[in-house]
């Protein structure tokens, strides 16, 4: 698996990607600017970390963690999908159809889930299930 890490904090921004727990390719963003403590996004570094790497951003995985405190709503979520589904994990991806721009509105949410083939929409406090024979 590959694993495009970011740094973006202050005046230190950065890029690494990691493959099977190795460093591949790692670079501060103000080698590329000629600048240093750069506060720009790390696009110069990213780009050549993945040059490095031979690849693509769509051929790696960008990981998010959640916090018990920070976000105790969605870190609820995953702990039932764990009970449920035994892995205390869950896809964060677009949420659009192909073509259409990705969804903004809860509007946009609602007329999207029911043109797909999602069972269950989540969307703050509200669930919206498709089918009620699968509460």
């Amino acid at each position: 698996m590959r694993i495009l890490g970011l740094n973006h904090d202050m005046y230190i921004s950065s890029a690494a990607l990691i493959e099977d727990g190795r460093i591949i390719a790692a670079a501060p963003e103000e080698r590329f600017m000629r600048a240093k403590l750069t506060r720009d996004f790390p696009a110069n570094a990213i780009r050549f970390c993945l040059k490095e790497a031979g690849c693509r951003v769509k051929d790696t995985g960008r990981v998010q963690t959640v916090d018990k405190e920070t976000n105790p709503r969605f870190y609820a979520l995953i702990q039932e999908f764990k009970r449920i589904a035994g892995v205390p994990l869950l896809l964060n991806t677009s949420f659009n159809l192909n073509g259409e721009p990705i969804v903004c509105t809860p509007t946009d949410a609602i007329r999207t889930f029911y043109s797909c083939g999602l069972d269950v929409l989540v969307m703050g406090k509200y669930v919206v299930w498709k089918d009620d024979s699968m509460r």
